[in-house]
């Protein structure tokens, strides 16, 4: 398991970086648009990704550390498939399609680490539910979250400082799914259950608070 997981974190890790530098230098050369800002983070998140996919066994810290990665690399990616369609190239198709199949091995890699990280802690069938259950909902909080932002910038004129409040929610999510990572090996179990049904409400959280975005900018 942990060969398989290394292997996919290289590969998703020189895929985006690939994905990055391809992408910098067509819009670079072809649009005239340098997207400086997106090409560091891209660059930070793959380089580090790597780093961790040619270490050792996975530890516990390493584990924690491989999804926050692959989570902000994934936030890198999509970040670029939509500069890729506002920039409109003509190779938009083609990052388009890259773009989704490094989304697709994430998403896959997230799953793995989840289970490789539990497995190899000694945890029962419960733990790997229930990391299973915080990657989905952490895809599903940088989705919503990534659309909103979007959204922002598209129909958005006054330039509110308030929409950095949508990432509050990730923010706890990241928080609450170390502490859970801690607390998992403990005996008494009931704290974990509880912060599992704090993290299960997070993507309304981040709903209600677009909602209120989103009145106040007179959208709705």
């Amino acid at each position: 398991m942990t060969g398989k997981r290394n292997r996919l974190l290289v590969s998703l890790s020189a895929g985006s970086l690939l994905f990055a530098y391809a992408l910098y230098l067509t819009a670079l050369f072809g649009s005239g648009e340098a997207h400086m800002g997106w090409l560091l983070f891209a660059s930070l998140c793959g380089a580090a990704l790597l780093c961790v996919g040619m270490g050792p066994a996975v530890k516990s810290w390493r584990s924690l550390l491989a999804v926050i990665l692959v989570l902000l690399n994934g936030a890198a990616i999509i970040t670029g498939m939509w500069l890729a369609a506002d920039t409109g190239m003509r190779a938009v198709p083609v990052f388009t399609a890259a773009g989704w199949l490094l989304s697709g091995i994430a998403v896959i890699s997230l799953y793995l680490l989840a289970i490789a990280g539990t497995a190899q802690g000694g945890l029962p069938g419960e733990g790997r539910v229930l990391h299973a259950v915080n990657v989905s909902v952490g895809l599903l909080l940088i989705a919503g979250t990534l659309r909103y932002f979007y959204d922002y910038y598209l129909f958005s004129e006054d330039g509110n400082t308030a929409i950095w409040l949508l990432a509050v929610p990730f923010v706890l999510f990241s928080v609450v799914y170390s502490i859970q990572t801690a607390l998992l090996k403990r005996p008494d179990r009931k704290l974990v259950i509880c912060l599992g049904i704090f993290q299960l409400i997070l993507p309304a959280v981040l709903y209600i608070l677009w909602i209120s975005l989103a009145v106040g900018e007179g959208w709705l």
